[in-house]
């Protein structure tokens, strides 16, 4: 039985972190250090490297487009969707110049004003109001629910399910 385990372990391990010449299975890339999964990974002519880092919560996901030249991070856009059931519909989008450096403080600053712009315009398109400091606590609530590690214990693991659709954003 140990020897079974063990081959099982090897196994996934040579599954997810290959030797070299040997093709990684695909499974999604999570990393810790920026609370997301990475995909659409690439490497220009130039050498620099670009991807998406994607992140979400149970109202919203966020795809942050990021490049890294030389020693530097930039990030070059953010896109907020919402869930429209099963489908995502894009909310928000802002580009930055291309030596915007990356940075989460940043990001999560764009990202709440960004939401807050879409919550003041579906406001105003319906005819409602919400005083502004509500909106604004609303708005950096959810931004930070999205930067919810999926390691912790009570993540909600029901929400990598959105992976596959979010992909292709």
């Amino acid at each position: 039985m140990a020897s079974l385990t063990k081959a099982i372990n090897k196994q996934f391990l040579d599954s997810v972190l290959p030797t070299y010449g040997n093709l990684r299975k695909d499974t999604p890339i999570y990393d810790n250090s920026q609370r997301a999964f990475i995909c659409d990974q690439y490497e220009s002519t130039k050498g620099h490297r670009y991807y998406k880092a994607l992140r979400f919560c149970d109202r919203l996901a966020i795809v942050e487009k990021v490049a890294l030249a030389y020693n530097w991070t930039y990030i070059n856009g953010i896109e907020i969707y919402a869930f429209n059931g099963h489908q995502f519909e894009l909310i928000q989008k802002k580009d930055f110049e291309c030596s915007t450096n990356h940075s989460t403080e940043l990001v999560k600053e764009e990202a709440t004003k960004m939401l807050e712009a879409y919550f003041d315009s579906a406001l105003k398109t319906s005819g409602s109001t919400i005083p502004k400091e509500q909106i604004k606590e609303e708005a950096k609530s959810l931004i930070e629910s999205s930067y919810k590690s999926l390691l912790d214990e009570d993540y909600n693991l029901r929400l990598t399910q959105i992976l596959p659709t979010m992909e292709n954003h």
